[in-house]
């Protein structure tokens, strides 16, 4: 989940009896393994120490197992696991929750990797939550959009996402009417785009 990865370790240091199925072992997960916050083996299917301290704590750690990839991306393993959240991030977002993660137009950026096998577990899962967590802005505008951009290749549907989280709140997506996630996005979108939001929405027969 990239720039992501620090403050969700924060909000995560209040929890307890956590586990982890993750495809990257963040070097920032070892600090809740230590306080006991991270109960039982952690499972990622890679590892990137940050440092010789790190590389050093991995080594033969008990509390770490590295699995293939199809066992970490497998969405049938995923679901297995009771109450299991999925938190990724994305490049853009419309107005209709659909999530655009690998391209910006037609440039591609990035591949999909465990994105679509995390947040589909997530929903078979018991009680579990598909999140997607994402700037509001980037140096261009808003990351939430009226409708994606031509050329870009749409990553998930709003049938894949139950909550959107910005730095102004939290959206509910899944489950809701089209007008209903429109407006949620509107309402976590930076201030100085919701007017312009709403405008366009409304000509789009979105709201």
């Amino acid at each position: 989940v990239g720039s992501t990865v620090p403050p969700l370790i924060k909000y995560l240091s209040e929890k307890e009896n956590l586990r982890v199925h993750t495809g990257l072992f963040h070097q920032n997960l070892a600090e809740l393994v230590d306080k006991g916050i991270i109960k039982g083996k952690c499972s990622a299917s890679v590892a990137v120490p940050d440092s010789k301290d790190f590389y050093k704590w991995l080594h033969l750690n008990p509390n770490v197992e590295i699995r293939n990839l199809n066992y970490i991306y497998d969405p049938i393993i995923i679901s297995k696991i009771p109450k299991f959240v999925a938190v990724n991030s994305a490049v853009a977002i419309d107005l209709q929750g659909q999530v655009v993660s690998t391209t910006i137009g037609p440039r591609v950026i990035s591949g999909i990797g465990g994105l679509l096998d995390f947040c589909r577990g997530a929903k078979l899962s018991k009680d579990g939550k598909s999140i997607i967590v994402i700037e509001s802005t980037h140096k261009k505008g808003s990351r939430i959009r009226p409708m994606i951009a031509p050329g870009d290749t749409v990553s998930l549907t709003s049938y894949d996402v139950d909550y959107v989280i910005t730095e102004y709140g939290v959206a509910k997506v899944g489950e809701n009417s089209r007008k209903k996630i429109a407006e949620e996005l509107i309402n976590v979108a930076h201030p100085d785009y919701r007017k312009t939001l709403r405008e366009e929405a409304r000509k789009l027969n979105l709201i």
